[in-house]
């Protein structure tokens, strides 16, 4: 599997397998329906926790963004690498997930984002990126200092 997160004051990561219920949180989906054994994948979600977005280096975000997926025990299990789809000076979002990639990507409800990074950064999404790492509803503007296309905001 390969797995990605989006680091912001709420970041997105990958991974989702389950069922979809509804309370207070809803279940999470770290395989999304309809996919082959073998087939990759990525997953995508809001921190639940803000963070400052005030350092020059990409790896804080990154370890912020593993950090809250790893206190999941149903994210903790994939045993991946969590990325933050976040900017800073030297590393453009875009780069930082892993550059181009047909892989597609998912929302932790198995619902498809994008069907890879081309379709991530092309200005639209399937599905838009709103639950959090714990299975809620995430609310409000997540900031990334990251353009449409990947590249970094001024």
């Amino acid at each position: 599997m390969r797995l990605s997160v989006v680091k912001h004051l709420g970041l997105l990561v990958l991974a989702v397998v389950g069922i979809h219920a509804r309370s207070d949180a809803y279940t999470i989906i770290t395989i999304p329906p309809g996919l082959s054994p073998g087939d990759t994948y990525r997953l995508v979600f809001v921190t639940s926790m803000p963070t400052t977005a005030t350092s020059p280096n990409i790896s804080d975000y990154n370890n912020f963004v593993s950090n809250a997926a790893n206190a999941v025990p149903a994210l903790a299990a994939l045993n991946t690498t969590w990325s933050a789809i976040a900017t800073t000076a030297g590393v453009d979002a875009a780069i930082n997930i892993g550059g181009v990639s047909s892989v597609p990507i998912f929302m932790l409800l198995g619902r498809l984002v994008a069907s890879g990074t081309a379709d991530l950064w092309d200005g639209t999404i399937e599905n838009a990126i709103s639950l959090t790492e714990t299975g809620g509803d995430s609310y409000g503007a997540v900031w990334t200092g990251t353009n449409t296309d990947g590249t970094a905001y001024p």
